[in-house]
């Protein structure tokens, strides 16, 4: 009786031991899957005049996971991110981004990142009063709208919408696009994580714009809704390898007061 005992319990022991192990495997598989082999973006320049200007320094570990970002606007506001990987979560200093399934979820328990058939649908912050961001893809993978939404309680309105427009003469880029990259991270309140990193958005296109159309609204002082539509071309530089160096994104009109950006893009 105590030799059956004894073989009973070795057996229910090594049961026990294959599922805690099965369990620790699942827990310890990454929650992400990293594009390597190809070149990481070093720095980001942009020269906005409606926002100034800014820069964006990325350091990158061996294995090619970004560890710092130091951006610098207008060259007096410096700000440095840090980042710490493990399987599901990337920790950026105090708040981190929760992932699973190979994409972001969450972002520092306050905005949740929401998906549509493994497209970026949303980024949406779990506020009654915030700034939640909405986008548009396109047949071939291309971002072809972001908008921005103002939510106060149960009601929201639009403050901006942005569309990328991709005529007959649209071509492709080497890598991925770096600049919807840019206006897709810009859903994280300053931290661009994404734009070194847009597959953990599912946001890595290599399609190029060649056109946009901005509109603008807001309430003017009668609390009544206004808005302005303006238009451009989006025009860019490349590498010899087929990376985007430069984008320039001007207004149609001419004059002084029009909008231009400009991204300069190093790589490594």
């Amino acid at each position: 009786m105590m030799k059956t005992f004894k073989i009973i319990g070795a057996t229910i022991a090594t049961i026990l031991i294959g599922i805690n192990f099965t369990s620790c495997s699942k827990e310890g598989e990454p929650q992400y899957k990293l594009v390597t082999g190809e070149k990481k973006i070093a720095k980001l320049e942009i020269y906005d005049n409606n926002y100034g200007d800014s820069s964006l320094k990325f350091t990158y570990d061996n294995s090619g996971k970004l560890l710092e970002i130091i951006y610098n606007h207008n060259e007096d506001e410096t700000r440095t991110y840090n980042y710490t990987w493990s399987n599901n979560a990337i920790k950026v200093d105090y708040q981190s981004y929760a992932l699973n399934a190979g994409l972001i979820r969450n972002w520092a328990n306050i905005k949740d990142v929401k998906y549509q058939d493994g497209e970026l649908h949303e980024i949406e912050y779990l506020s009654s009063y915030s700034d939640d961001f909405a986008f548009s893809w396109g047949n071939n993978g291309e971002l072809t709208s972001r908008g921005i939404y103002y939510k106060e309680e149960k009601s929201k309105r639009i403050t901006e919408l942005f569309r990328f427009i991709y005529d007959e003469t649209a071509t492709c880029c080497s890598g991925f696009n770096p600049i919807t990259a840019y206006y897709i991270s810009c859903g994280f309140d300053g931290d661009h994580l994404c734009v070194a990193h847009p597959e953990l958005l599912g946001g890595r296109t290599t399609m190029l714009p060649t056109h946009f159309l901005r509109q603008d609204y807001w309430l003017d002082h009668n609390s009544r809704p206004a808005s302005e539509t303006i238009t451009g071309t989006c025009t860019y530089k490349f590498d010899s390898d087929g990376y985007v160096t430069e984008c320039n994104i001007c207004e149609d009109n001419p004059d002084e007061y029009s909008y231009k950006a400009k991204y300069i893009i190093t790589w490594e």
